[in-house]
């Protein structure tokens, strides 16, 4: 059976199909003018395709323009399709003819196809089940398309909503146990001030958790769809009804709520709710990077960089360095979250794309909606497993460094003046001494004073100044005698 083929007719001519397929001419051409590797992707969208065909033959038995028969039979053929039960003859990938009517025809076809046979009747005939009267009754590729793309990506975003969650959960976790203990903060990637790990990893978490929300308003927004709006939005050759009952079936299929649109021609000729969602893909991926970044410099080293962290090792570094170990996790984060980036470039022109009353370039949009959607939830948890789970600081490091550099200085300005400061900081890098020993050991300042003033509960959170005790200081011999040995006669402050 598998070199046998059957003849099938179209409007261009005679085409072979394989005997035992259940898609047909058209899905043939198809496949051979766009033959390119089909990522999982297109698996998710072929299922939003075939739900959509099973709302709408549900809607149609409602109409009371299917008959019960066709009905049964296609409902059944849908639900097969469903399970998996012919990926195989599902075989278009993205690249193919605007507007996704490959697509569309591939699954009317092997719906028909399955349906015929269950009523008896062989595959290629297309009776009493036809692929366009039939199966697409009520339809058009034009807002079909548009309708399944929303549902690939209703079924899509949940595991990326998941796994963000997930590591949500797991930087609370570690900021709840580092909370208190003090870092070099850091900026222009020089020393700046003290800032507690706790802030640090808040800071991160903060980030996404803003980013996934306006992922979930954008997600959100895609369950009002296009569906009964045919070639144009206007509904022209579809019943009355069956806009709201399709949105009903597909509110059960689905498992949330879809709502029909009251703009259909907007949103054939539109693509910008996806545009939407992409941008807030952009701004997981955005987060994602910095995040990343943050993590190959906070463990640069361990001997000659900033070496703050501790990452579990994921594997060997390199092919000549022996005993190299490389921050294989956030780098290949950041691979996949700059190629979402890329993609929303993408689906930017395919947005771009649209001319009067249709955009052609939706298989576009699906691809670079879809795919980095799965990848960015696979990189998520590939974060959070391999690398943050098991990440620690290094609090002794953290402690050597905080001692070592001047970071402290911003919180004396108010009492000391900025001018005073920097002289104090200046002496600090020349000597090797803390900034707390310099004060100290210029009479600016004494030990109690300066053991108050940088209590680690106090340098990271906003502090009312002291205003007796800057003037007292400010008053006193000590810092009258530093002012004409750094060559000032006045507090600058």
């Amino acid at each position: 059976m598998a070199n046998k083929t059957r003849k099938e007719k179209d409007a261009i001519g005679i085409v072979d199909v394989p005997s035992d397929a259940y898609y047909g001419s058209f899905t043939v051409r198809a496949a051979k003018n766009f033959n390119f590797e089909k990522p999982d992707g297109v698996k998710v969208l072929y299922r939003a395709y075939t739900k959509v065909k099973l709302a709408s033959c549900r809607a149609n038995f409602k109409c009371g323009i299917l008959d019960a028969k066709k009905a049964k039979a296609m409902e059944l053929s849908c639900n097969e399709i469903l399970s998996g039960k012919f990926d195989s003859s599902l075989l278009l990938n993205y690249y193919q003819a605007g507007a996704g009517t490959p697509f569309n025809m591939n699954v009317n076809e092997v719906i028909a196809n399955r349906a015929n046979e269950i009523l008896g009747f062989p595959k290629g005939s297309y009776y009493p089940v036809h692929p366009n009267n039939d199966v697409n009754m009520c339809q058009s590729s034009n807002d079909v398309t548009p309708t399944a793309l929303r549902l690939a990506l209703i079924e899509s975003f949940p595991l990326l909503e998941a796994e963000a969650e997930r590591l949500l959960r797991v930087l609370g976790k570690k900021s709840a146990h580092y909370s208190g203990m003090l870092k070099v903060g850091r900026t222009h990637l020089q020393d700046a001030v003290p800032i507690e790990i706790s802030q640090e990893l808040d800071a991160w978490a903060g980030a996404l958790r803003r980013d996934l929300d306006g992922a979930k308003a954008a997600a959100k927004n895609l369950q009002e769809i296009p569906l009964g709006g045919t070639a144009l939005g206007t509904g022209i050759a579809a019943h009355p009804q069956f806009a709201l009952h399709a949105a009903d079936e597909l509110t059960k299929i689905c498992g949330c709520k879809i709502t029909s649109s009251p703009n259909k021609p907007m949103q054939i000729s539109s693509m910008n709710a996806f545009l939407v969602y992409s941008g807030a893909l952009r701004c997981i991926a955005v987060t994602l990077v910095k995040i990343s970044n943050d993590l190959k410099l906070l463990v640069s080293g361990p001997n000659a960089g900033i070496a703050e962290i501790k990452l579990p090792e994921a594997e060997p570094g390199s092919s000549i360095m022996a005993g190299k170990v490389n921050p294989s996790i956030p780098e290949a984060v950041e691979i996949i979250a700059t190629d979402t980036i890329s993609c929303d470039i993408a689906v930017t022109l395919g947005c771009m794309g649209g001319q009067l009353q249709l955009n052609v370039l939706t298989p576009l949009i699906a691809k670079n909606t879809i795919e980095p959607t799965i990848s960015l939830a696979c990189a998520i948890r590939m974060l959070n497993d391999f690398c943050v789970a098991g990440m620690e600081y290094d609090l002794p490091r953290c402690k050597a460094q905080l001692d070592s550099t001047y970071v402290f200085a911003t919180a004396l300005n108010m009492y000391l003046g900025y001018q005073v400061m920097a002289e104090v900081v200046k002496e600090s890098l020349k000597s090797g001494q803390s900034i707390a020993d310099v004060v100290v050991d210029e009479g600016l300042m004494d030990k109690d004073d300066v053991a108050r003033l940088l209590d680690p509960k106090k340098v990271t959170v906003p502090q009312k100044v002291d205003a007796a005790l800057a003037r007292k200081l400010q008053s006193s011999p000590a810092y009258v005698a530093f002012l004409k040995k750094i060559g000032k006669s006045v507090a600058l402050h």
